[in-house]
């Protein structure tokens, strides 16, 4: 249900609503389970504390998601926690660290 609302809330601008869906959705999962639920409510909630350029808790986040998806083995979610922390966080609306080689 919150992957649907912030959805909603998101094509509509309205981050910092979608942000606190997020937020207790990884509150309630994180508590009750499952943890692959849990492992998606935390990109999520990066991708919009990233959007809303409030990077360090983004990258806070998409940290736990990782180390969570390591946990339980689900390394396809750890990789994606991990691409979108290189996508919603090194890009121009991040930290701004697009380095070239």
């Amino acid at each position: 249900m919150s992957e649907a609302a912030t959805q909603a809330l998101t094509a509509l601008g309205k981050l910092r609503e979608a942000e606190a869906v997020e937020r207790e959705a990884v509150s309630l999962l994180e508590i009750t389970g499952p943890q692959s639920l849990f492992i998606d409510a935390l990109i999520r909630h990066g991708i919009t504390l990233a959007r809303l350029r409030q990077t360090e808790m983004a990258e806070v986040e998409l940290q736990r998601a990782i180390i969570v998806a390591v946990q339980l083995g689900t390394l396809n979610k750890a990789g994606l926690a991990a691409l979108t922390m290189i996508e919603e966080l090194d890009g121009p609306v991040g930290r701004g660290t697009n380095n070239k080689l």
